[in-house]
């Protein structure tokens, strides 16, 4: 199996992220298309003429009703988006393969140049695999040019370990923050005259971290599992113009709305938006990011009981009633005051003045203490 061959059939489970589905609340523009197949599409995104943010035409993607599939400038597929600022894509391997004469027999050179993504640093990883060769890794940082690249060596499978990248038949790297407009190539030291027996293929590229695993398996992939181009998860960075937040508020082209801040990402180019903490939704469409009703959704909150909590602008309060202590949460539940505990026993030992017989004062502190243990029980 080839190296990214496997890597396919994970695809529909490695969307990582966030989705884009948000509590219900609109996500898109009125009388735009919120989805395309599995697909949720959040604006600034949209499909088509008044649905994305048209002051940069690459949130203008496009949907195949047929197949379900959603393509940024019309090549690469779209696999998710997050309003956090990620787009997860698929993108095309580098191989460098050779026959037994040690002729190359096919090679290519993967490029993504789009202006205003970057590369995610936290999310991807450059890798390669073979026994002969090296990865070089071109792009933009900052606007200057900027390679990195690593190597990978080996003699035979023998030694070779199953999800382990060292730099013996597999090395990967780290990507800075702030890289763009990248191709990857993969190249070979010796034409892989002394490994082409049982490592005809090198390959390379840019992946998510989530979705490789070094396999063995991959040292023997053959010219034939390329023909098909595999393509692989890529996560990248994406943001509202080439202003900084400052600048975007001078100039009231800010698309922050309601309840978000607008953030400035460091080593990029343009904002984003973000909702408040306790608040969620679209930022960037009206109304904005709206209040988390925390008491609603037992894994959002830690009162010890539903009646406990009581929901606020953003957060929440866990509140014990009136004759009960403690916070009201899981930690510290309500339980009876000193007092109460005084007249619990007071309503149990003591006669009640005015009683006229022991049976009245045995029905009082039977309704008494009844009404005490329900209000326990209750929080």
């Amino acid at each position: 199996m080839g190296l990214f061959t496997s890597i396919l059939l994970q695809i529909a489970y490695a969307t990582l992220l966030l989705p884009a589905e948000v509590g219900g609340m609109p996500l898109a523009k009125p009388n735009c298309p919120e989805r395309c197949g599995d697909l949720s599409i959040p604006y600034p995104f949209g499909i088509g003429e008044g649905c994305f943010d048209e002051s940069d035409s690459s949130f203008n993607l496009a949907c195949n009703e047929t197949t379900g599939v959603t393509t940024l400038f019309q090549t690469l597929e779209v696999l998710n988006i997050a309003l956090d600022g990620q787009i997860r894509i698929l993108h095309w391997v580098a191989y460098d393969c050779y026959d037994q004469s040690f002729k190359r027999i096919v090679h290519n050179a993967p490029w993504l140049h789009l202006v205003n993504f970057t590369i995610s640093s936290s999310h991807n990883k450059l890798v390669a695999t073979g026994c002969d060769n090296y990865v070089v890794l071109k792009g933009l940082r900052n606007g200057i040019a900027y390679w990195m690249g690593c190597i990978t060596y080996c003699f035979s499978v023998e030694g070779l370990v199953n999800d382990t990248c060292n730099g013996i038949g597999c090395c990967e790297t780290s990507i800075p923050e702030g890289v763009s407009n990248i191709t990857t190539e993969v190249f070979s030291y010796h034409n892989h005259t002394k490994v082409v027996a049982f490592n005809p293929c090198s390959t390379a590229a840019v992946v998510a971290n989530d979705a490789f695993v070094f396999s063995v398996a991959n040292i023997s992939t053959t010219v034939e599992e390329y023909k098909s181009e595999p393509r692989v998860p890529v996560v990248l960075n994406w943001t509202i113009g080439n202003k900084s937040c400052d600048a975007a508020k001078t100039d009231q082209t800010v698309l922050c709305n309601e309840n978000s801040n607008c953030t400035d990402p460091p080593g990029e180019v343009g904002y984003r938006c973000q909702c408040w903490t306790g608040y969620e939704g679209n930022p960037y469409i009206a109304p904005g990011c709206q209040d988390i009703d925390e008491c609603s959704v037992p894994e959002l909150n830690h009162c010890k009981k539903p009646a406990t909590c009581k929901n606020t602008n953003g957060s929440y309060k866990c509140k014990c009633p009136q004759g009960l202590r403690g916070t009201g949460t899981i930690s510290d539940p309500c339980v009876p005051t000193i007092w109460l505990t005084v007249i619990i026993a007071i309503a149990a030992g003591l006669p009640l003045q005015g009683a006229a017989h022991p049976s009245d004062h045995l029905n009082s502190v039977t309704l008494n203490l009844a009404a005490v243990f329900r209000l326990c029980l209750e929080f």
